[in-house]
């Protein structure tokens, strides 16, 4: 019998990290009406279309922008199959075949791993903005739009995400850097001898 991923406790050390939910209605951007439009007339009158129908012909615009998160159940968990170009630009790692518990700031994982449980329980398109401090407390912020996807049409088993990294993607990868340099010296830090 499979697992069903379950929400994560966030802690006094995951702050920095902030995930906001906007209306779907306020998904203007022209990626997100691409994905959103694909999605409803793929779906029809089903809940949700699957991974099978995704044509990146269909997609092309955004695919610099796309990632796709598969559901694993056995152990629960949520691993990028697939990322943009740009998502490996910000990221400045490659996303593909992590989980997303291995994002840094690591309160982005336990964040996104959240939201994933909340679409698989709604089904639902979700429409959030990101927002980070850097080191020197200035703020950062980019927005995303996931969609569900199904090969049954109940069951979610990926979700496919667009991000939209706003006008200053330069900013945001300077942030992510300096949150690996971080993260990788409190793993020195702590490593035994």
């Amino acid at each position: 019998m499979s697992e069903q991923p379950q929400p994560l406790d966030l802690s006094a050390g995951d702050e920095g990290v902030e995930f906001c939910r906007l209306p779907l209605a306020d998904a203007d951007a022209t990626d997100f009406q691409l994905l959103l439009r694909w999605w409803e007339r793929t779906r029809g009158r089903r809940a949700m279309p699957s991974r099978a129908e995704v044509d990146p012909e269909h997609l092309r615009p955004i695919l610099h922008r796309l990632l796709i998160v598969e559901v694993c159940r056995n152990p629960p968990d949520f691993h990028y199959r697939l990322a943009g170009t740009q998502a490996r630009t910000i990221h400045g790692i490659e996303l593909t075949g992590r989980s997303v518990l291995g994002l840094v700031p690591r309160a982005q994982g336990k964040l996104m791993w959240n939201d994933c449980c909340e679409m698989l329980r709604h089904k639902q398109p979700q429409h959030v903005l990101l927002q980070f401090t850097n080191r020197e407390g200035q703020p950062r912020r980019y927005r995303v739009l996931r969609v569900p996807l199904s090969h049954d049409g109940t069951q979610v088993d990926h979700i496919m995400v667009v991000q939209d990294f706003g006008v200053e993607p330069r900013k945001l990868a300077e942030m992510y850097r300096e949150f690996r340099r971080a993260e990788e010296a409190a793993r020195a830090t702590a490593a035994p001898g």
